[in-house]
């Protein structure tokens, strides 16, 4: 379900160094390349597109005087541009993009994954945890979602339960309303539950 092109199996002994950066005489039945040689080979395919609209958390607000305002964080989508449209989430308000300044200084634009600081054209409120977003493809603001979880905790995961929730570089405050089901880690099958034990796996809205 996570559509990899192609996956390879080494096995190794880190505490030894067995098949870690040359083949190891203790696994004559492997035939496969040690893991760091086939690291070095695998070949990164980069996406066909970009992803249209572009989203940016806010994890921090970097003011050193009263000239300067910028919004720093890591592109998590798509590609901005400097007087690309712009909306800040959750308040819908609107700006352009002044400048994008990247570590080796002002560029024209950036792509997901780059880290960069943008400045605005107007002065709006935008703290930390709040998302920059192109205004044509904004992600949708909603009160409720749905999310495979992993449950951690030792007590059971139940409807109904009350949590702190992490988004991005903000919280918020969220409750179990359904869980649909749980995951078999063994068979992938999908099973109706009303609780998750700890490493449960499940599909729950939130």
């Amino acid at each position: 379900g996570l559509g990899f092109a192609s996956i390879d199996f080494v096995p190794v002994s880190a505490r030894d160094g067995e098949n870690v950066t040359s083949l190891s005489g203790l696994t004559p039945w492997y035939r496969g390349p040690a893991l760091l040689p086939l690291l070095e080979s695998v070949v990164i395919v980069a996406e066909a597109e970009v992803e249209a609209g572009f989203a940016l958390p806010v994890q921090w607000v970097n003011r050193p005087d009263l000239d300067f305002r910028g919004f720093a964080g890591t592109v998590a989508r798509g590609r901005l541009r400097v007087g690309d449209a712009v909306a800040a989430l959750p308040s819908g308000r609107r700006s352009t993009i002044a400048r994008i300044l990247a570590p080796s200084g002002d560029v024209s634009q950036a792509s997901a994954g780059q880290s960069v600081t943008v400045t605005l054209a107007d002065e709006i409120d935008i703290s930390r945890g709040d998302v920059i977003a192109s205004v044509t493809h904004a992600p949708v603001v909603k009160q409720e979602l749905q999310a495979r979880l992993l449950w951690t905790g030792e007590a059971a995961l139940r409807e109904g339960g009350e949590f702190i929730l992490k988004l991005a570089t903000a919280s918020a405050n969220a409750q179990i309303v359904r869980l649909h089901h749980s995951v078999d880690i063994e068979s992938y099958a999908e099973a109706p539950a009303q609780s998750l034990a700890m490493n449960g796996i499940g599909l729950a809205t939130l």
